[in-house]
């Protein structure tokens, strides 16, 4: 396995603290809706798809590389 660079390693920790894959999205957009105290919002915390994960990974990695 290769050596992850600082930034790569930061991203990983981040991205693996934010994954919510299997909870309930209902669950996290109620506790930001009491977290920040707003009802209309449609936020929540974390990321709950595969998808959406590689999306956000892809996104970041193309930034870092950039940089």
């Amino acid at each position: 396995m290769a050596r992850m660079s600082k930034m790569d390693y930061q991203m990983h920790c981040r991205m693996q603290m934010m994954l919510n894959v299997n909870k309930s999205r209902h669950q996290a957009k109620k506790k930001y809706k009491e977290m920040m105290g707003k009802n209309e919002s449609n936020r929540m915390i974390g990321i709950h798809s595969h998808l959406t994960y590689d999306a956000y990974k892809q996104t970041i990695i193309e930034f870092i590389r950039s940089e």
